[in-house]
């Protein structure tokens, strides 16, 4: 991961923050689970477009306060406890500090 605060992650880091697999992140992204709590969609930003395989939407890239309002909506919407929510808001922390 990176350690900036600034910096942007990828899906695997943001999944390794979120304690779930990128896969499990993908499917929840792509089913609207993450939103703002006024109920607008989360969206990663987008890197290059791939020129091979489907898609050729780019890469996801995070930044912490999008993790941050992910793991809110999850629980929100009590995917997550209050419990794993605290965990996960210790992990961003540290690499705020």
């Amino acid at each position: 991961m990176t350690t900036a605060t600034s910096a942007e992650y990828g899906i695997g880091d943001a999944a390794r923050f979120l304690g779930r697999k990128k896969e499990w992140v993908r499917w929840r992204e792509r089913s609207g689970a993450f939103v703002h709590e006024d109920g607008t969609p989360i969206k990663p930003e987008r890197t290059q477009v791939r020129t091979t395989g489907s898609g050729g939407h780019g890469y996801r890239r995070y930044t912490l306060d999008d993790i941050q309002e992910m793991a809110l909506s999850l629980h929100r919407r009590e995917i997550i406890n209050k419990y794993e929510l605290q965990a996960i808001q210790e992990r961003i922390d540290a690499f705020k500090n």
